[in-house]
């Protein structure tokens, strides 16, 4: 009894397994059924009608149009993405292959020559060299005929700069050399060219400055040349009251001899009208001459003994007050060094300040001692504007 009931079991799972795999919904009643008749007592009939509904279940499945559309559906569903894989690993062969047969062809001097013109054109700006188009220089030949044209030619052309006169035409000729390139259509050959014309052409045009720009060189010259002269006296009564307080040796004095060289190689470029470089020589004096006083009033304190119980001594103290921070202004000059446009608005408060000065010597001299107390304080405000332009703590 036993064996009978592992026999029935067995057969019935079996058939419950390839019957689901099949996806039949019919058999799950016979299934059922063979479940019930497998409680019961078997017998070789009943396994015998039992396996005849298993199997005509099944051949009723398999007859099924519609399982059988199912399956291939779900075989060609399959089957889609094996045929995607297959078409990509062609592509991905045949990329390689062609990828094989250009490195194939590369040429080992061509690869030298490429790296070479990268090496040259730098890794940060690959396109620093990059050839124009037939158009961008066509523009740029445009642009020429109306530079030769302008102001800045017509200066360069009619001055006595030969230097100058001598860049211009080369100018021109290498304009006339990149129109004939241009037209035979080496555009690399033909931009070298209008580059090189334009690059001489600028560059003489800045030898021979413009009418204005001249003035202000000129402008600039002439005020540095009045500073080294206030320089030189501020420098000299420093000297002075040095030597006189502590000795010579306290005094600290500048090549006087050098100075009016520069000076009067000054003059000569500005007969020239070549003011810039005059400009610069001068510059070049008054830090001298600056560079001294600074070394002899360096950790130096100056002390007054006062006198306010009449009215010249009391003007005798504003003044040695006055004289004490006009002293400073070539210091602060040469440590502090303002720019050129500050420079304007600190020589504009000391030439008021020193005329002011002047005035009240003029005045104390002819005795009238309070009226110059009162303008060699307003002379003094003006000097101590000039050291808080330049940061000095007062």
């Amino acid at each position: 009894m036993n064996r009978k009931k592992f026999y029935s079991g067995v057969l019935v799972s079996s058939a419950f397994v390839m019957l689901t795999a099949c996806g039949g919904s019919e058999v799950k009643p016979a299934i059922e059924e063979a479940k019930v008749k497998a409680k019961e007592v078997i017998t070789p009939e009943k396994v015998e009608k039992v396996k005849e509904k298993v199997v005509e279940a099944v051949q009723k499945i398999k007859s099924e149009p519609k399982s059988v559309a199912k399956i291939e559906a779900v075989k060609k569903d399959l089957d889609k993405p094996v045929a995607k894989v297959e078409a990509v690993k062609s592509d991905v062969a045949q990329s390689v292959e062609k990828a094989e047969t250009v490195k194939a062809e590369v040429k080992p001097a061509a690869v030298k020559k490429v790296n070479a013109s990268t090496a040259k054109l730098g890794a940060r700006n690959p396109t620093k060299n990059r050839v124009a188009s037939e158009k961008e220089l066509k523009q740029k030949v445009s642009y020429a005929r109306m530079m030769f044209m302008s102001k800045s030619s017509k200066r360069v052309a009619a001055s006595n700069n030969e230097q100058a006169k001598a860049m211009l035409s080369d100018s021109k000729s290498k304009m006339e050399k990149a129109k004939v390139l241009l037209d035979g259509g080496d555009l690399q050959a033909a931009q070298s060219e209008i580059d090189d014309s334009m690059r001489l052409f600028n560059a003489a045009a800045i030898m021979v400055p413009s009418a204005s720009v001249i003035a202000g060189q000129r402008k600039r010259y002439e005020n540095l040349l009045k500073e080294l002269n206030a320089h030189r006296v501020t420098h000299q009564e420093n000297f002075d009251r040095m030597v006189k307080k502590s000795g010579k040796e306290a005094g600290v004095e500048y090549d006087a001899e050098q100075v009016d060289t520069l000076v009067d190689e000054a003059a000569k470029m500005a007969v020239e009208k070549d003011y810039e470089s005059a400009a610069a020589t001068v510059d070049s004096a008054n830090r001298m001459v600056n560079a001294a006083t600074s070394d002899m009033l360096h950790d130096q304190i100056i002390t007054y003994e006062l006198n306010l119980d009449t009215p010249e001594g009391e003007w005798a103290y504003e003044l040695d007050r006055y004289l004490g921070y006009e002293e400073l202004i070539p210091v602060a000059i040469e440590n502090k060094k303002p720019k050129k446009s500050l420079m304007f608005l600190i020589n504009r408060n000391v030439k008021k300040g020193n005329e002011m000065a002047a005035t009240a010597k003029e005045t104390a001299a002819s005795g009238d001692h309070p009226r110059a107390i009162a303008m060699i304080l307003d002379a003094t405000k003006e000097i101590r504007k000039a050291l808080r332009l330049m940061g000095v703590k007062q």
